[in-house]
């Protein structure tokens, strides 16, 4: 008397053994990697890009002030 596998299992051997050549990992990556950049990699890049400009603007702003309104007494009072 032989056991026979059951037709499952034996579907599910055949499933497995059938393997993906090299560099064919299917759509997942490409998917995972465009949610990756629209995710995180945008909305860092704007925030730290406005940050730069903001800093850049208030110091040329300050500067230009200074120099404009040199020896008011009001220039004392900006710490």
């Amino acid at each position: 008397m032989t056991h026979q596998r059951p037709i499952w299992l034996a579907q599910l051997s055949a499933l497995l053994a059938r393997r993906r050549p090299n560099g064919h990992d299917g759509p997942m990556i490409g998917a995972a990697i465009i949610v990756f950049i629209l995710v995180i990699g945008i909305p860092v890049s704007v925030v730290m890009s406005g940050a730069v400009a903001s800093g850049l603007l208030g110091w040329l702003v300050r500067t230009d002030v200074e120099s404009t309104h040199e020896g008011s007494e009001l220039l004392d009072l900006n710490v």
